[in-house]
């Protein structure tokens, strides 16, 4: 097979026309944002990329210092670029991966996918060195350092987030399994696993870095379909664990359709948190 399906996949992240389709969710998203803000001095926007869902203008005119953090640094340049907000002495752009796969690591677990779907020989030994590389990269991802600092931010927000960081092992094997026509959920499990760890380290380091208000939102389904998404649903299963643990307190929730996709809208929820 010579697709090449991770490269392929990464191109995907660009979604056309999203400024401009995601205008109305744009707007009320960041309305709530900033009627639930008390204190303007500063906001930081994990996962930020290009900000289609986040207006950038608005908040600039709020607050005093607005960071934005995303392993993709052009396209954060991109997104300032879209909100003419280049030279702008309130934005700051800080590169950070949340989750520490190489490049090289996706393209050494798609040779042995497409090995395990699409060849007849030593289907076993593909088989083992598949999960063997799934779990070394579980062990990597719990390893991995993620701080940002206690309190380097008055307010942050952290949206849209939990379900694409560790996206791409899924989708790889979601693909030949759409190809080949085969019902096989060998790796769902450990992704899955991989997926809790991804959740809790995330909340955790984001929620430490926050001095005031957090603004979490995630995927609750696609209008239309049964069943919840991988990532949002460990995400929220450790917010509601903190919750219940005391750890965090709870202060307004709010709900919005993201016209994401012609093909796909997601049911969101946002939910404004602040640490005890």
């Amino acid at each position: 097979m010579d697709l090449n399906i991770f490269d392929e996949l990464k191109k995907l992240q660009t979604i056309a026309g999203a400024y401009r389709k995601w205008s109305s969710y744009r707007y009320k998203l960041t309305e709530y944002i900033i009627n639930n803000t008390t204190d303007f001095e500063s906001i930081a926007i994990f996962g930020a990329g290009k900000c289609n869902d986040i207006d950038l203008n608005i908040l600039e005119s709020k607050f005093k210092k607005v960071i934005l953090i995303d392993i993709d640094m052009s396209s954060m340049k991109e997104g300032i670029n879209q909100y003419s907000l280049v030279n702008s002495n309130k934005i700051e752009l800080i590169a950070c991966d949340f989750l520490g796969i190489e490049d090289r690591e996706y393209r050494d677990y798609e040779y042995l996918v497409k090995k395990y779907f699409f060849t007849n020989t030593n289907n076993l030994s593909s088989r083992h060195k598949i999960l063997s590389l799934l779990d070394d990269l579980t062990v990597k991802i719990d390893k991995y350092p993620l701080v940002f600092g206690k309190d380097a931010y008055k307010n942050s927000i952290l949206i849209g987030v939990h379900s694409q960081i560790n996206v791409y092992l899924h989708q790889i094997w979601s693909i030949c399994l759409q190809i080949t026509g085969k019902g096989d959920n060998l790796v769902i499990d450990k992704i899955k696993k991989m997926n809790d760890i991804v959740a809790k380290k995330l909340n955790a380091a984001v929620i430490e870095s926050t001095e005031d208000k957090l603004f979490l939102g995630y995927e609750m389904g696609i209008e239309g379909q049964y069943g919840q998404i991988e990532g949002a649903i460990q995400a929220e299963h450790d917010v509601e664990l903190r919750l219940e643990s005391g750890l965090i307190n709870f202060s307004s929730e709010f709900k919005l359709l993201w016209p994401f996709k012609s093909d796909c809208k997601y049911d969101m929820r946002f939910i404004c948190i602040s640490k005890i």
